[in-house]
């Protein structure tokens, strides 16, 4: 069982479909089906969706990795929170354009910290275990 895994991808696909309804709904108020037709709005909203596309699954594939190879539940629960943390910073920040650019680079901070982190906790747990 992966409870925790779980509770999180639950919560990463939740944000996720908000964000394809986001994309969804600017091309069809814009009738933009290819492209973003110079709406800066939309193209926002589809950088922060391939954004979070590009880097969450990684993310919960190592978080599987480390519950499945026995990491204590709470280690696991502050790596994915680290990583959700940082893909809706990152939204939030990408997809105001008032927003401080600082939003968005914190964004990419958390979520970069948060695979960095996973890879090494990925390396040394089974060591640990093994030896």
């Amino acid at each position: 069982m992966l409870p925790v895994t779980s509770i999180f991808c639950a919560i990463l696909t939740l944000i996720f479909m908000r964000l394809s309804f986001q994309v969804v709904s600017l091309r069809k108020r814009t009738q933009s089906w290819l492209r973003t037709d110079g709406n800066e709005t939309l193209e926002r909203a589809i950088r922060a969706q391939t954004s979070f596309i590009t880097y969450v699954p990684i993310g919960v594939v190592m978080v599987a990795c480390l519950e499945l190879n026995g990491a204590p539940w709470y280690l696991l629960a502050f790596m994915a929170t680290f990583l959700v943390v940082g893909r809706v910073l990152y939204i939030s920040g990408v997809t105001n354009p008032n927003c401080h650019p600082n939003k968005r680079n914190l964004g990419i901070a958390f979520t970069f910290s948060a695979l960095l982190c996973l890879s090494v906790l990925n390396i040394l747990w089974p060591l640990y275990l093994f030896f």
